[in-house]
C-alpha cells in the first residue's frame, strides 16, 4: 500500500483500512461492555466516523484513508482517556 499511496482506495485496499479498525473498535466495546459494564462512548464514536469515511473513501487516495483512519483511531484514544480521567477525578474528589 506504501507503494501505491497516491492512487484512488479500491475496495482490496479498503477493507483492511476501514475493516480492521472497525472489527477492533467493535470488539473492545463489547470486551468493555461485559468486564466493566458499560459501552464506551468514544468507541461508538469511532465506529460511526468510520462508517462515514467508509462512503467517501473511494473517492480519496490510500494515504488519505490511512491517515484518517489513524486520525479517528488516536481521537477515540484520546476521548476514552479524558473520560477515565474525569471520571477518576471525580471518585476521588467525592470520598
Amino acid at each position: 500500500m506504501i507503494g501505491e499511496g497516491s492512487h484512488h482506495a479500491q475496495w482490496k485496499h479498503l477493507g483492511p483500512l476501514l475493516g480492521g479498525p472497525a472489527i477492533y473498535l467493535f470488539g473492545n466495546a463489547l470486551f468493555k461492555r461485559v468486564v466493566r459494564g458499560f459501552l464506551p462512548q468514544s468507541h461508538l464514536y469511532g465506529l460511526a466516523l468510520l462508517a462515514v469515511l467508509a462512503v467517501f473513501a473511494s473517492q480519496l487516495s490510500i494515504l488519505v484513508v490511512g491517515t484518517l483512519t489513524t486520525l479517528v483511531m488516536v481521537g477515540v484514544a484520546v476521548l476514552e482517556a479524558v473520560v477515565r480521567r474525569r471520571a477518576w477525578a471525580g471518585q476521588q474528589s467525592h470520598p
